[in-house]
């Protein structure tokens, strides 16, 4: 059928493992079969020489009309080969199997081959390693990457190596012309030098096949070797590493730290297996242990004469328990079931990995790999109850048979075409799943997260309503979703009660995307389910875990009803590989989740050096979330127990400093500050004190802004007592540049929750710069104990109907430097003002160059200035002044030369 192209990669794809970035694993291994199609006394049917001991796929979706043979080409002048097996379309598919070859079960085995294409568009060219036990019976397939398009040379393809299991006796090699959804009627495809090779078997796990652990419990890795070379040299060697967020001043990263190295060869250079166990538990530095939380792998190099030649990876992470919580938006979205892990696990899993629902096939066919049989089903369904986590129904495995009755395109994505069809079309195969879980489970989703079939459908509300009714026979309130794009219209919550979307779109969005696209359809009403792709392992890890937990903030403050994770099994962005074990990404995702559970915004900190943030308030604690894209520093009072920790779990005591404050002639006051070193790796603040983050977040200025008018102007501060008690209070405003502020200095006494307001007067300097500038508040504040802590607030010299813009640039003219400085003076006032200004650029160690602006009515007026000998300027500061004629305006900007201003050569 169509569509068994997408079905089988997939397939593939879900059996990686850790990845490594060891030495190419090839180059050293041995050639167990190798296929070159050149010497054999090959078999000819129809004139077409034919692979010898080679069978040929045959049935209706591989028809004999497809020529398959061994045909000398004309290759490219790096390829040694003179002939290979190829296919030619004329429509449908090809597939030849090459004989079982035996396999020992002390090797890892691999394959190799080379592959050229022309003309394909829709379909593709690969190969195909089947691992068969003794009845021949395949157990376990991998597939090579696919080979499309048009190639003047030969692609080199690889599938594995893989560990053999035991009941694996033998193997078997195939090679796939293949169509996707679509079918090429023309296109060739030749296969040459296919090797299967052998490696030594090496296989490393943990002493009880677990993943997860507390602080203190024992943790032992146990390396394997076996299929060794007798009479050579053999070593193998683990390394242990652990992935740490440092921050510091100029410095934003997470890196990968060598915490230990132990090196094997005891009896390496005998055969048999040979197994090194290492306890972990043991380690230690500055007699505490090194397996503190954190995420960790373990590397182990198998070396022959010196070379390294095979590298396996395990990994794991050390956390604390999760508590279990009733109330959290984050999920993940198994949309091919529970990969190699049981339901157990899984189970657990999920629970520590800080999700509240889970996606998970129901409707599944019974040979799609994966796919835990209805018991494994039903055990997962009351684990999952049990721990909190609502589990979503998937409806995106029909049974082959209902899928049969459509058109050979039919794909696994096309979900819509089933249930757009009568009632008595689908339901006899879906009553089952109805019967058994629809009392339990009350939400489902009609396919997976690539199906787009119901977007745009006309009769939709009229197709989920006719679901849900046969569901509610059952159940009660069942809900119906849908997989939906961002791109497309939402309907709204009239047009699809009881419903909600998951929704994602190509590419992926990022923080900022999503934040437009949940501000956008707020107002549809309907339930929003987001769907969040990690960015790949092509990224590095810092922007991959930046990344993902800036959207994971985006979507839990932009209203998301449940944030989901795409597919955590995948082995390019996931968070879990298919045994289970943790990717890098996992301890980022939980500790967000974890910290965000429960949690409602607050709102947002004024930092001292505007880091971004954001402030959530958990029962019993106030939490912030910071980053900043350059690495800062910012010094703010919190509360006096606050805690950092950083996206692998890893908590410490928030560096503190006292600074002294002078009070008056004879006394000075100490301030406590938390120092938070910021950068572009989010960090969570925690244990904030409440009251204090309350109060810094209900103090505001009234205005806000004030005229650029010289004289006196008022302004309010207000606020709220949010410290549950009475308190007394004194408050200190503070602007820069010499401003005149007149202010109560007398304690103000507040009940609980009384909002006050306090009165100031301000004038500002003829020389402040008109525009954006930083005010500070400094509180003193008597409650349970005494706090004495400074709130930033962002202030605006300007109404904005009359602005000052400065831009500058360097000409090179006659061999000479000249900064050329652009005035810009906008009138947007209302009514009307015609307005003069008196204008002087101020240079330092020149004479000042004057200009003039004469009835500027509603628009702009651009002046000029030139100065001779930029490169003098270079770090200097230059002001320009602009006063109104008969007027109370004073616009003002200064800057700093910058090392390399913009050139413009005329």
């Amino acid at each position: 059928m169509m569509g068994s192209l997408t079905t089988l990669l997939c397939l593939t794809l879900a059996a990686a493992t850790p990845a490594d970035h060891a030495r190419d694993p090839f180059e050293a291994a041995e050639t167990v079969r190798m296929f070159t199609f050149d010497h054999e006394k090959d078999r000819t049917l129809d004139k077409l020489p034919q692979p010898t001991d080679w069978s040929r796929r045959r049935g209706p979706l591989f028809p004999e009309y497809v020529e398959a043979y061994i045909d000398p080409i004309d290759a490219p002048s790096d390829y040694n080969g003179q002939r290979s097996l190829q296919f030619t379309l004329n429509g449908g598919q090809a597939t030849y199997y090459s004989p079982a070859i035996r396999i020992a079960t002390d090797h890892s085995y691999g394959l190799e081959a080379k592959i050229r294409t022309a003309g394909l568009i829709h379909d593709a060219a690969f190969i195909s390693l089947s691992f068969l036990n003794y009845k021949r019976q395949r157990i376990e397939r991998h597939l090579s990457q696919a080979v499309m398009g048009t190639h003047d040379e030969f692609q080199t393809v690889r599938v594995g190596p893989f560990n053999p299991k035991p009941e694996f006796k033998f193997v078997v090699i195939g090679c796939h012309l293949m169509a996707g959804a679509k079918m090429d009627i023309h296109g060739d495809a030749w296969f040459d030098d296919i090797r299967l090779v052998s490696l030594p078997l090496v296989t490393i796990s943990t002493h009880n096949n677990q993943h997860y652990f507390l602080e203190g419990e024992r943790i032992q890795i146990e390396a394997s070797v076996s299929g060794r070379d007798v009479g050579r040299k053999h070593q193998l060697v683990l390394e242990l590493e652990t992935a740490e967020a440092e921050t510091s001043e100029g410095d934003s990263e997470i890196k990968w730290i060598k915490r230990e190295r132990r090196a094997d060869d005891k009896d390496l250079n005998n055969s048999g297996e040979h197994t090194y166990k290492w306890d972990l538990s043991q380690l230690t530095h500055n007699d505490e242990t090194l397996l503190k939380k954190g995420f960790y792998r373990v590397r182990a190099t198998f070396k022959r004469d010196d070379v390294s030649i095979l590298q396996k990876l395990t990994t794991f992470a050390v956390m604390e328990r999760a508590r279990p919580g009733s109330h959290g938006n984050f999920g993940w979205s198994l949309t091919e079931g529970a990969g190699e892990m049981d339901v157990p696990e899984l189970a657990e899993v999920a629970a520590q990995g800080g999700v509240n629902w889970v996606k998970y096939p129901l409707w599944t066919d019974k040979g799609v790999v994966g796919m835990n049989d209805s018991a494994d089903v039903t055990q997962l369904v009351e684990r999952l109850t049990r721990k909190d986590i609502k589990l979503v129904g998937l409806l995106n495995h029909p049974p082959k048979s209902l899928m049969d009755k459509f058109a050979e395109d039919f794909t696994g994505s096309a979900i819509g075409k089933i249930f757009n069809m009568p009632n008595d079309f689908w339901y006899p195969s879906l009553e089952p799943v109805i019967a058994s879980y629809s009392f339990r489970v009350r939400h489902w989703q009609l396919g997976d997260e690539s199906d787009k079939s119901f977007v745009g459908m006309k009769r939709l509300p009229q197709v989920v309503d006719s679901i849900k009714q046969e569901f509610d026979r059952v159940g009660r309130n069942v809900q119906i979703g849908v997989h939906w794009d961002w791109t497309q219209q939402l309907p709204d919550s009239e047009t699809l009660p009881n419903s909600f979307l998951s929704l994602n779109t190509d590419p992926t969005p990022n923080d900022a995307q999503l934040q437009q696209h949940l501000e956008r359809t707020a107002a549809t009403g309907i339930p929003r389910w987001v769907l969040i792709k990690p960015l790949s392992t092509d990224h590095q890890l810092n922007e991959r875990a930046a990344d993902l937990v800036r959207r994971m903030m985006v979507a839990q403050l932009g209203g998301a009803d449940a944030v989901f994770a795409y597919n955590p099994f995948d082995p390019e962005f996931g968070l879990l590989y298919p045994d289970g074990s943790p990717t890098e990404l996992f301890l980022p995702w939980r500790t967000t989740a974890l910290a965000l559970q429960e949690s409602t915004f607050l709102g947002k900190f004024q930092m001292p050096n505007n880091s971004p943030n954001v402030v959530f308030a958990k029962p019993g604690e106030v939490l912030m979330v910071i980053w900043n894209d350059k690495p800062t520093t910012e010094t703010i009072y919190l509360g006096e127990d606050v805690e950092i920790t950083d996206l692998f779990g890893r908590t410490r005591p928030a560096e503190v400093i006292e600074l002294r404050q002078t009070i008056d002639r004879k006394s000075t006051q100490a301030r406590r500050q938390q120092v938070l070193q910021v950068g572009p790796v989010p960090i969570i603040v925690r244990k904030c004190s409440a009251p204090v983050a309350r109060f810094r977040l209900a103090m505001q200025f009234q205005r806000k802004r004030v005229p650029s008018e010289f004289g006196e102007h008022q302004e309010m501060i207000t606020g709220t007592n949010t410290f549950g008690q009475g308190i007394t209070v004194t408050s200190d405003l503070k602007y820069s540049d010499k401003w005149n502020v007149e202010q109560l200095r007398a304690p103000l006494t507040l009940s609980p929750n009384e909002a006050f307001q306090l009165p100031v007067s301000l004038s500002f300097p003829r020389g402040a710069g008109i525009g954006d500038l930083s005010a500070t508040v400094d509180f003193d504040i008597s409650a349970d104990r005494e706090y004495h802590f400074t709130v930033h607030r962002p202030y605006t010299l300007g109404l904005g109907k009359v602005k000052l813009d400065v831009n500058y640039h360097v000409e090179r003219k006659h061999g000479h430097a000249i900064l050329v400085v652009e005035q810009i003076i906008t009138n947007i006032t209302e009514p009307l003002e015609i307005l003069n200004f008196n204008c002087n650029l101020l240079i330092p160690g020149r004479r000042r160059q004057k200009r003039s602006v004469v009835k500027l009515g509603r628009g702009e007026d651009r002046k000029f200035y030139r100065i001779l000998n930029a490169e003098t300027l270079i770090g200097e500061e230059i002001s320009l002044r602009a006063v109104q004629v008969d007027g109370k305006r004073f616009l003002n900007k200064s800057w700093r030369v910058e090392d390399r201003p913009p050139v413009e050569t005329p």
